[in-house]
């Protein structure tokens, strides 16, 4: 049986900041570990995606980046990985030589800013079930740069330059602590970005798209823009967060250390950081915990972030709202992925810490 879209939106649970077109049809999934979940009835599902692919910025000759997917099952067993290359490509998601009902998890590995997918339809030898009904769980959050994205963390040597292939957020930190916690997850995040604009930096250098403080706000500002389409708010009312962990600063250290005028620079971070915090809280309500956090590259900015958490903490007597510094990388131990970011060893050691955190907070 054949399902457009909008015929199988019904039987599917819907993960992160999703877009749908209202002209072409079909729903972006284009944030890190953004997806879908389904119940499947059959020996074959199969689904139609168009693949959007993005040119490197920071190497314009180099190849151009796809998005990759991953299929899991209900215990979060990979059970298929691939890169979708091809405009409208249509893919086996499962295939079984028998008769098989199961719950699959259908997840994109990469970044916002590596290629963008929309779900066009999906097509199954049986059919589409409901989901099962399953107990309330957290909603965690998680704002970041490439750190948060698990930017190369699956490369073997940190020399390694970015391949999409071997970015994998579902094994990032974030996920990793919501799936120990029992939380869903959400991710915001994009490789370069920075929490204000680049304002004073070198051509070449500064986030992706926009700074976070010009995306948190929006559902997908880079896939409106490039498509056209209704840019439309997150609803934080719908979609409630019972905590937002926010892990930015390693992108302002960058644009500090390149600024002409240091000191101007670091003040206008302190700024715009300490704006960016009151924007979380306003858009979030007053029962939303936020976690500000740094760790684990560069801790240049840690001081300032400490500080600012407290005298807002001072200033409001909001008691929802603390700082946690994650260790930093063991590289004997750890090692490192592409261009020396995080592995998957560190992103594991990551999770574990803030799982242990997140379940602090959930449990108070």
């Amino acid at each position: 049986m054949k399902y457009t879209y909008e015929e199988a939106k019904p039987f599917l649970r819907l993960r992160g900041r999703t877009v749908e077109d209202p002209e072409r049809g079909g729903l972006y999934m284009n944030w890190s570990t953004c997806g879908f979940d389904l119940h499947f009835c059959g020996k074959k599902l199969s689904a139609r995606f168009e693949a959007i692919g993005n040119e490197n910025r920071m190497d314009p000759a180099a190849p151009m980046e796809y998005p990759c997917l991953a299929v899991f099952d209900e215990e979060d067993r990979m059970l298929r990985r691939m890169m979708l290359k091809e405009e409208d490509a249509e893919v086996t998601l499962f295939e079984s030589e028998e008769i098989s009902e199961c719950c699959l998890q259908i997840i994109k590995l990469t970044e916002d800013s590596r290629g963008k997918i929309r779900l066009i339809g999906l097509s199954a030898d049986g059919g589409l079930l409901p989901l099962p009904e399953r107990d309330p769980r957290p909603m965690i959050e998680i704002v970041g740069d490439s750190i948060t994205c698990g930017y190369g963390n699956e490369a073997k040597d940190p020399a390694e330059h970015f391949d999409p292939e071997t970015e994998n957020g579902w094994e990032a930190y974030g996920p990793r602590a919501c799936r120990e916690a029992g939380a869903d997850w959400s991710i915001v995040a994009a490789s370069g970005i920075a929490v204000a604009g680049w304002a004073g930096a070198p051509a070449g250098f500064g986030p992706p798209h926009f700074a976070m403080e010009e995306q948190y706000k929006w559902t997908d500002r880079a896939i409106s823009d490039l498509r056209n389409l209704p840019n439309p708010e997150w609803d934080f009312s719908a979609h409630k967060n019972d905590i937002v962990v926010i892990n930015l600063g390693t992108n302002d250290a960058s644009q500090i250390a390149f600024s002409p005028d240091r000191e101007a620079a670091e003040q206008r971070f302190r700024e715009h950081y300490a704006a960016f915090i009151r924007e979380v809280r306003r858009l979030n309500g007053p029962d939303t915990f936020i976690l500000c956090t740094l760790g684990p590259m560069d801790y240049y900015l840690l001081d300032e972030i400490r500080d600012l958490v407290k005298a807002y903490q001072d200033e409001t007597g909001d008691p929802k709202i603390c700082f946690y510094k994650f260790g930093h990388v063991n590289m004997m131990r750890e090692g490192f992925g592409a261009d020396m970011h995080p592995s998957v060893r560190t992103h594991e050691r990551m999770g574990r810490e803030l799982a242990a955190v997140l379940r602090r907070i959930l449990d108070a």
